[in-house]
């Protein structure tokens, strides 16, 4: 049977569209294009054996790629060949024998307490709107991506909180001899309210403009695009001497000040919008009662970062 493993990975990815949320399609897309078929993609299907995703693993390790990257690649693969199996009978290739690269786990380092008010000093002493979009970060354990996409309208200057209705992912393909790059917006399948620290929310009000559909960010009608704010990030870190974190890292943070501030792990999860941290929280609601909790953490969090340099600057 002629056709070509890009054929095949293609029409696997075109079956999931409807079952695949849009930031995955995209990502799936991106590796499939950038990874996969400049390697294997020329290959008749009937072909292949498990040798071929042996060297495909090895080729994406030599070109240093991470465990992570590589896994997902696999995954790809993997599932495709599944689909191959059921409609082509791809029997040279035994999904079981994709073997995926063992991942190393990630250490995080979280920014110390001193490192934490060093930051927050520079940022409020310089409060131009990437460097208060950081400091949120850190105040309320946002994702990248869900920073990205904060427009103006998500804000509630009464209630002191923010709206996550979206996430903004970085996504690309190649097209013959370029490279294209596309931001990717996708509505969250649950949006929730987090509270922010009263004294960041007030310098926010300062930059605040008429355009409700504005990003946060970016400050434009587009937002920007999470790599970009990922090297704001250590832009500022920089200035700040304070040593090079993550955006995740940032988020582990904000974790460990919650617990040490005496945060319940489901008033912590309910903010995070993750229910990792616990199994139980299957079980439960976000309730008034828990944003009344989260809005007393989060302002405990924040007076022992921003209030004493708020006090020092006056």
């Amino acid at each position: 049977m002629e056709i070509t493993f890009s054929e095949l990975l293609n029409e696997w990815l075109l079956s999931q569209k409807d079952i695949l949320k849009q930031g995955s399609y995209y990502s799936y897309h991106s590796r499939i294009t950038s990874m996969i078929s400049p390697i294997l993609g020329d290959r008749n299907i009937c072909e292949m054996t498990g040798d071929d995703i042996t060297d495909l693993t090895s080729e994406l390790q030599e070109k240093g790629l991470s465990a992570k990257t590589i896994k997902l690649a696999i995954t790809v693969v993997r599932n495709a060949v599944l689909y191959g199996a059921e409609r082509y009978g791809m029997e040279k290739i035994v999904p079981n024998e994709l073997e995926l690269p063992q991942q190393k786990k990630s250490e995080h380092e979280p920014l110390t307490a001193s490192e934490q008010r060093v930051l927050a000093k520079f940022i409020i002493a310089h409060p131009i709107r990437r460097n208060l979009c950081i400091l949120l970060a850190l105040t309320t354990g946002v994702k990248v991506g869900e920073l990205c996409g904060i427009q103006w309208k998500d804000l509630n200057f009464e209630r002191n909180s923010v709206c996550i209705r979206q996430i903004v992912y970085r996504t690309s393909r190649s097209s013959s001899e370029e490279k294209i790059t596309s931001i990717v917006i996708q509505k969250c399948d649950d949006p929730r309210e987090i509270p922010v620290p009263a004294l960041l929310m007030c310098e926010f009000s300062k930059l605040h403009n008429n355009s409700p559909d504005d990003y946060l960010y970016s400050g434009e009608g587009i937002p920007v695009e999470p790599r970009i704010a990922s090297t704001h990030l250590k832009k500022l870190l920089l200035q700040c001497e304070v040593h090079n974190v993550s955006f995740n890292d940032l988020r582990c943070t904000f974790v460990q000040n919650c617990i040490d501030s005496g945060g319940g792990i489901m008033t912590v999860a309910m903010m995070l919008g993750t229910n990792s941290l616990n199994k139980l929280l299957e079980d439960f609601d976000w309730k008034p009662v828990e944003f009344e909790k989260a809005s007393e953490l989060v302002e405990c969090v924040g007076e022992k970062m921003i209030l004493t340099v708020c006090q020092t600057k006056k």
